[in-house]
């Protein structure tokens, strides 16, 4: 229930500005990384075997076996968009992905009733809730390399997650559209069906994400009728997408050449779910202190909110039951983007198709932070919410305290066991640590309003986001070396070319993060799919390499 917009203190406006620039500042380190993109392995035989009718070639690449994944079809029509456009527009690819991306989560998040309004806070709040998911979700991921720096990983993972992202937009949009909600309902339509095609995982959670948001939504919305329609329109496109997916010839080929074979569909099950609980366990072991932070994050901006907009929480036992439930939902949605891989191929995902449960669980930390900042701004007595705060805000310093002192390599925080094997080793510094939080956070709290201890709390989350930045612009010049590197390699091949040459020997470059480049043997399938690209008959690369010097921890 809302009331009306309470005044909140004078100084949040200016933390929350300086807090959402922390925020753009690592957002604009990841943009400008991308612009270091290059082609590497599957890229050029998407450039090569998508040339000619473009539609005939989508065709093509649907019916028969390629190189790549055909049955992908929503990644094979956006690859051949992106070719359309040449190599040297492959470095705009990766930007144009992570404003597209903030663009639609806002869409999505600008729907929502608490986001609603059109004053400018309000709208600067909503977009730090969209920086910190994107932010914390490519800031997590296992290889960001190979979904984010590299086409043919971007594609088919990190791409549904934007179209996802405007789909759950839409959907929220046509409950509300009046008049003009046929043109809603046929982007929600048009958009399930396209996030559906990017690959197998991003289908199987789109499926599994709108039957379970149906499911909440029915216990939580009045007028049930209303969600029928934008639903049902959205898992027809889904099931569309599933069925071109699974029934391609291609697709089918494949399975029957796989190197091992399709997992019995029980043991399909057990498996996922035993590899969405590894991936919790696995997040909380050795990602601790990125994910508390966007949890922090999410519940002291929502516990400004509630307080700003006047937003009575509800009782604690619903609270708690709105948040089992949100967990055994991302669970479930989690266990469902497992299921492809161990189906197909008996395995857990591979890095970059983590990246969509990542994205899964950071709405799940979004959520829980949601239920708990508005529980939190419903506490009426002022020692106990100044309690409540303090340790909250202690929890924040021994986050940053943690992160400085034991960030390793490319300003990675210490997993848990690392530090708790630190604490185990100097209990004395780590409790006069923890006493010290407790005493400079609760004198903070207590001698000022509580409205400005919370503003000055989420300031200091800004710190995490920061470093994650920090990571991404230490590494952008070695990229841009790289990015350079190829240009000139490129610039000569065409120049050999030009002259006549058909058989090329090139300078070789380092495979980066697990994706190859050309090898010395012409036969190798990489350099089969460049000699083609290039248009001349074969291409090898020989030693020694043009960038010896790789990324370390990418």
């Amino acid at each position: 229930m809302m009331t009306e917009t309470k005044p909140f203190h004078r100084f949040y406006p200016f933390l929350l500005i300086l807090f959402g620039l922390m925020l753009t500042c690592g957002l604009a380190a990841m943009l400008l990384i991308g612009t270091t993109s290059r082609y590497m392995q599957d890229d050029y035989c998407y450039a090569s075997l998508l040339r000619g009718n473009f539609w005939q070639q989508q065709v093509n690449a649907y019916l028969h076996e390629t190189t790549f994944s055909g049955n992908r079809f929503a990644l094979t029509l956006f690859m051949g968009i992106s070719d359309r456009f040449g190599a040297a527009a492959t470095r705009f690819v990766p930007p144009f992905m992570l404003l597209a991306w903030l663009g639609s989560l806002y869409f999505f998040i600008r729907q929502l009733p608490w986001f609603n309004r059109k004053q400018w806070v309000n709208r600067l709040e909503a977009f730090i809730i969209v920086e910190g998911l994107i932010l914390f979700t490519l800031g997590m991921a296992p290889n960001w390399v190979q979904v984010y720096f590299w086409r043919a990983g971007m594609f088919p993972y990190l791409a549904p997650l934007v179209t996802g992202s405007l789909l759950m937009g839409l959907l929220a949009k046509s409950l509300t559209a009046g008049k003009k909600r046929w043109h809603w309902l046929g982007l929600v339509l048009l958009t399930a069906f396209i996030t559906g095609g990017f690959s197998e995982i991003a289908v199987v959670t789109e499926l599994a994400m709108l039957g379970l948001g149906l499911i909440i939504m029915l216990l939580m919305k009045k007028d049930k009728k209303a969600l029928v329609l934008p639903f049902t329109m959205a898992i027809l496109g889904c099931g569309a997408a599933m069925v071109l997916i699974v029934f391609s010839p291609m697709n089918l080929l494949r399975l029957q050449r796989s190197y091992s074979e399709s997992a019995p569909l029980l043991q399909t099950l057990v498996n996922s779910f035993e590899g969405g609980l590894t991936f919790y366990l696995a997040t909380f072991y050795r990602q601790t202190l990125y994910y508390a932070s966007a949890v922090l994050i999410f519940t002291l901006l929502d516990w400004a909110i509630s307080k700003r907009l006047g937003i009575s929480s509800p009782p604690l036992k619903k609270t708690l039951l709105w948040a089992a439930g949100l967990i055994l939902a991302t669970y479930l949605i989690t266990s469902a983007a497992m299921a492809p891989g161990f189906y197909a191929e008996n395995s857990y995902p591979s890095d970059r198709a983590q990246i969509v449960p990542r994205f899964v669980s950071l709405l799940l930390a979004l959520g829980l932070g949601m239920l708990a900042g508005n529980a939190c701004s419903g506490i009426k007595k002022r020692w106990l919410s100044s309690t409540f705060l303090t340790l909250v805000g202690t929890a924040v310093l021994l986050i940053i305290v943690f992160w400085f002192n034991g960030m390793k390599l490319n300003f990675h925080p210490p997993a848990f066991p690392e530090m708790r094997e630190w604490v185990r080793a100097n209990m004395g510094i780590s409790l006069l640590v923890l006493f010290g939080s407790l005493l400079v956070v609760g004198f903070v709290v207590w001698k000022t309003d509580i409205r400005l201890s919370l503003s000055i709390c989420l300031a200091l989350l800004g710190i995490p986001a920061l470093i994650i930045g920090a990571r991404f612009a230490t590494e952008f010049p070695l990229m841009q070396q790289r990015a350079d590197l190829w240009d000139g390699r490129d610039a000569r091949i065409r120049q050999m070319q030009v002259v006549g040459e058909t058989q090329l020997v090139v300078p070789a470059m380092n495979s980066l993060a697990g994706i190859l480049e050309l090898s010395e043997n012409e036969g190798f399938w990489v350099n089969h799919c460049a000699a083609a690209y290039y248009g001349v008959d074969s291409i090898s690369a020989v030693e020694p390499v043009l960038d010896p010097i790789q990324l370390s921890a990418p």
